[in-house]
C-alpha cells in the first residue's frame, strides 16, 4: 500500500502474485530496482486486493515470495538475509498477515 506525504496508508487494488520461494537469479530485473519483467519461478497463485487493500488466498504449507502487477511489470520491494524476494511462510492450519508496502509512488 503506497504511504502518502501526509504519512497515511492509502490501500490500492492490485493483482498479488505467489511464486514458489524465488531470489535474484530467478527473475528479469528492470534495472537496479524493484520491478521486474518475468519471474521464471512456479507461479503458485494470485488474487486481488479489494478497495481496502484486503486478499487473501489458501496455500498448501511452505514458502512462497509475493509480488503485485503494476501494470505489465511486477513490483516486489523486500528481501531476506538469503537474497530471497519477499518471502512468505505459510504453515499448515494457520493464517499469515502480511503487509505489503508499494512505495515506489509515494510522494504522488
Amino acid at each position: 500500500m503506497p504511504v502518502c506525504p501526509t504519512g497515511t496508508v492509502k490501500p490500492v487494488v492490485r493483482e498479488v502474485l505467489f511464486y514458489e520461494l524465488t531470489g535474484l537469479d530467478s527473475v528479469v530485473q528492470v534495472g537496479y530496482g524493484p520491478f521486474y519483467s518475468r519471474v521464471h519461478s512456479k507461479l503458485v497463485g494470485s488474487t486481488f486486493s479489494n478497495a481496502h487493500g484486503f486478499f487473501e488466498l489458501r496455500l498448501p504449507p511452505g514458502t512462497y515470495s509475493v509480488f503485485v502487477r503494476e501494470d505489465s511489470l511486477l513490483y516486489s520491494n523486500l528481501f531476506d538475509g538469503d537474497g530471497h524476494i519477499f518471502p512468505v511462510m505459510v504453515r499448515k492450519s494457520d493464517v499469515t498477515g502480511i503487509r505489503f508496502d508499494i512505495t515506489y509512488a509515494s510522494s504522488e
